[in-house]
């Protein structure tokens, strides 16, 4: 039975890492876009983040699922054939799910990080951002020049 219960502690333990990197790599992707990223990309390229969030939305639920599940095949001691092995093949499903799930998620963040790097477009599209920001500025400028004050 202390086998059996390790085997639980090591799946939880997958389960909460998972949880925590999906939950990190959904932080970081939007900060990064958010941040870094200050010209928006084409949305060719866009669909592969979106594509990484759904991924770690869904892995989130699956963990959260695959740990529910695993603290119900815990509880169960039945002494009978296969009785503590049936709640932990019930579980393997949503794991595997939720691992595969995770990886296409890093996948897809991957490929749009790839794809941000070599847009050839997004240099011409920050030199017009750029050029509207500067042209932007030039009308808020006041005229520079000797101010006269009145003497009295």
């Amino acid at each position: 039975m202390d086998n059996l219960q390790n085997a639980f502690n090591l799946a939880s333990d997958l389960d909460k890492q998972i949880i925590t990197l999906s939950t990190g790599f959904l932080a970081i992707s939007i900060t990064f876009t958010k941040e870094v990223v200050k010209s928006v990309p084409r949305f060719s390229i866009q669909i592969f983040l979106y594509c990484a969030w759904v991924c770690y939305l869904f892995a989130i639920c699956a963990g959260l699922i695959t740990m529910g599940k695993l603290a119900s095949a815990s509880l169960i001691q039945n002494p009978a054939v296969g009785g503590p092995t049936q709640g932990i093949d019930s579980v393997m499903p949503f794991a595997l799910l939720e691992e595969g799930i995770f990886l296409f998620g890093v996948l897809f963040t991957l490929i749009y990080g790839i794809l941000v790097g070599l847009d050839p477009g997004k240099h011409e599209r920050s030199e017009v951002n750029r050029s509207e920001a500067e042209s932007r500025a030039s009308d808020l400028e006041t005229p520079t020049g000797p101010t006269q004050l009145p003497l009295g």
